[in-house]
């Protein structure tokens, strides 16, 4: 229950980030709301070792509920209220499958979001098998790894919001990453790092080159227009997490 709430959140956040900002603020917005979101997974590794498991979500449910009291103070946006009082349907992932054109689109924005979720969902979630399969001396935790990974995606999510600022091209700022990304994904896997600590190195570079992927929701959302803005911004990342489950 708490995960499809959270899997929910980011599409949101992102969607009405992007319509309440110009296109030359979405960026440093966009950098903002990831940065912050990935300190949250940090946060949550702490209390994880540090507190009692019903304490660490007691701390994660009362910040659910202040998150929510937020939202509500939010209100809707004029542009949703317009599309909806003209009757087009909403939340309708078919309709994108309905033209040749935003198929592609969509499947695009799909697949450039999955290295993210390769590394986050297979090789940090299983880090301490790997650890064993690979032979590295020295104990591995999952609760380590994800820790030290998150950290590091805090610096790359800020990262890429700047070189994306920089750039003025989200597509060349995401190439960088994924290049990074790759070589992360690349030593991992090669069994490069032979102790615990290298080890937690390699799956920090692994975060850093993971750090696009508020700028891959951004991506996402902005070539559609306000009628399925929304659902590309919460689907997108639902379909990209669910190909953890092939890889796996």
């Amino acid at each position: 229950m708490a995960g499809i709430g959270l899997a929910g959140e980011l599409g949101a956040a992102l969607t009405i980030e992007s319509e309440r900002v110009t296109a030359t603020e979405r960026a440093a917005a966009t950098t903002i709301v990831a940065t912050l979101g990935v300190l949250g997974a940090v946060a949550a590794a702490l209390a994880g070792k540090w507190l009692p498991r019903r304490s660490a979500y007691v701390v994660g449910g009362v910040m659910g509920l202040v998150l929510l009291a937020l939202r509500v103070r939010l209100g809707g946006l004029a542009m949703f209220a317009r599309v909806q009082s003209s009757g087009v349907r909403g939340g309708d992932v078919t309709r994108f499958f309905r033209s040749r054109r935003l198929a592609l689109r969509y499947v695009r924005a799909v697949a450039i979001g999955m290295p993210v979720w390769f590394t986050t969902g297979v090789l940090i979630t299983f880090a301490p098998e790997f650890a064993a399969a690979l032979g590295i001396a020295g104990d591995v935790s999952a609760g380590r790894a994800v820790l030290v990974y998150y950290a590091v995606t805090t610096l790359g999510d800020l990262s890429s919001g700047l070189l994306n600022q920089r750039l003025r091209s989200r597509k060349r700022a995401v190439g960088v990453f994924d290049v990074v990304c790759a070589e992360a994904i690349a030593l991992y896997l090669a069994g490069a790092a032979r102790t615990a600590g290298a080890f937690y190195a390699v799956c920090g570079l692994l975060g850093s080159g993971a750090g696009f992927w508020a700028v891959m929701v951004t991506m996402a959302v902005e070539p559609f227009g306000t009628d399925l803005r929304a659902t590309a911004g919460t689907s997108v990342p639902r379909f990209v997490r669910a190909t953890a489950v092939p890889m796996t």
